[in-house]
């Protein structure tokens, strides 16, 4: 199949995208900032998902924001780096590409693109100010590229009768989110090859990226129910061996084993399809888990002073997932 260049485009932003979703967190980890600083930046970048879906990209917004980013690059450079101005780089830089991502919104498969952002974990050492620099000069000529790129506002038609199904997306967004950042510290922590932290942390994806060649067959409220007991027992384990330091290679096995039964979230968008949602609107309830998810992570770690209790809510969240599903659909757990 021959890929059109609005595919190769959006390919292309993909793999970015995998390379700054995890390469921020090593990055801000080798100048020895604190979790809170990390989770703060997730909090930034899971911000532009959200919000690039209802800006408009006029002019106006694009010199101002060109301005705002040229100001801070170059404050960075005369006084060396300072967190708060690579907060504005990084929000602005990930805020258009996501922009951009949503203009150019390809007919390639759902495996290829998951397959491209992974590529992107594996590539996260590439993050830094000079890869922001090299994203930002490619984001704004892409921008202008476009020179009448208006993102539409999105129209999201939310019904009473369709909330129910839309909260399970919710949640099981909360039990990765809740937690991911805090698994990629620790495993920054206790990985001595650098390069093998970002091969573990993407073969939780590439098992997560299996699971619907594994279980699209099952009954889809099974595969939501009995993959998300599962996962909340999975993630619970998982916690255990983090905490009381069993062993590492265990960790590791769980959390790429995490991968197959999180990946049931396709049975997810499949109910939510039959309770008539909109790829916009499971798109904006995803971000709705993902936002709400990191800071909840951050307030768990700044009240109780323990990063690892995330990992125990994550498993929580992931029970409530297979809990909701059944009490709303169990009627339809039976079929085939």
């Amino acid at each position: 199949m021959m890929l059109k260049q609005k595919d190769v485009h959006f390919l292309f932003q993909s793999f970015i995208s995998g390379i700054m979703e995890v390469g921020f967190v090593y990055y801000l980890w080798q100048l020895n900032y604190s979790i809170i600083v990390i989770l703060i930046f997730a909090l930034l970048y899971q911000a532009t998902n959200f919000l690039a879906s209802f800006l408009i990209a006029d002019k106006k917004i694009i010199y101002l924001s060109i301005l705002i980013f040229i100001a801070n690059v170059l404050y960075i450079i005369l006084n060396n780096t300072n967190i708060y101005c690579l907060g504005v780089i990084f929000f602005i830089v990930s805020i258009f590409l996501q922009i951009l991502r949503g203009e150019a919104k390809s007919s390639v498969s759902t495996f290829i693109k998951r397959t491209f952002r992974i590529l992107g974990f594996v590539n996260f050492y590439l993050f830094g100010i000079k890869f922001l620099l090299a994203v930002a000069i490619y984001v704004f000529i892409m921008i202008f590229k476009y020179n009448e790129l208006q993102h539409k506002a999105q129209t999201i038609k939310i019904k009473y009768s369709n909330i129910l199904p839309s909260i399970i997306m919710i949640t099981h967004q909360i039990h990765y989110f809740i937690y991911c950042y805090i698994l990629m510290y620790f495993l920054l922590q206790n990985v001595d090859n650098i390069l093998l932290y970002g091969f573990i942390f993407s073969l939780g994806w590439i098992t997560y990226l299996v699971s619907q060649n594994i279980f699209g067959n099952f009954n889809i409220y099974k595969n939501v129910i009995i993959g998300h007991l599962v996962l909340s027992c999975n993630i619970f384990l998982l916690f255990c061996v983090i905490y009381f330091r069993v062993n590492l290679y265990i960790i590791w096995f769980l959390w790429i084993l995490t991968g197959f039964s999180a990946g049931t979230v396709f049975a997810i968008k499949d109910i939510l399809i039959i309770y008539k949602h909109n790829l916009s609107s499971i798109n904006f309830y995803e971000n709705i888990g993902h936002v709400f998810a990191v800071i909840l992570s951050l307030a768990v770690v700044i009240a109780t002073s323990n990063i690892y209790n995330t990992i125990i809510i994550s498993a929580l969240f992931a029970l409530l997932t297979a809990i909701l599903t059944y009490v709303l659909y169990g009627k339809n757990y039976a079929r085939n």
